[in-house]
């Protein structure tokens, strides 16, 4: 779903790829029990993982939703490019 090409993060959505360079456009919406995550033009759709845990919830330290849910992680990773930057180069 994530990979490193010609030097930048690309993301395979619904069977294509999205170059992940300069301002892109991302945003995860969750409605009900489906989720997606849209990044440029491109979107999927998928059930809201089982494993979805309130983070108020959780008691371990920094949780984050995105720790539970790798639609809303690559999201979040491809709308800011410092940390785009910091995936890719790992």
């Amino acid at each position: 779903m994530l990979y490193r090409a010609r030097g930048v993060l690309r993301p395979r959505l619904a069977e294509r790829d999205v170059v992940a360079d300069g301002d892109l456009e991302t945003r995860h919406e969750r409605d009900g029990d489906r989720c997606r995550p849209t990044v440029g033009s491109m979107s999927v759709e998928y059930p809201v993982p089982e494993t979805v845990v309130d983070p108020a919830e959780d008691p371990t330290p920094f949780v984050a939703a995105e720790h539970f849910d790798l639609g809303l992680f690559v999201v979040n990773v491809l709308g800011d490019p410092a940390r785009r930057e910091i995936v890719y180069r790992r």
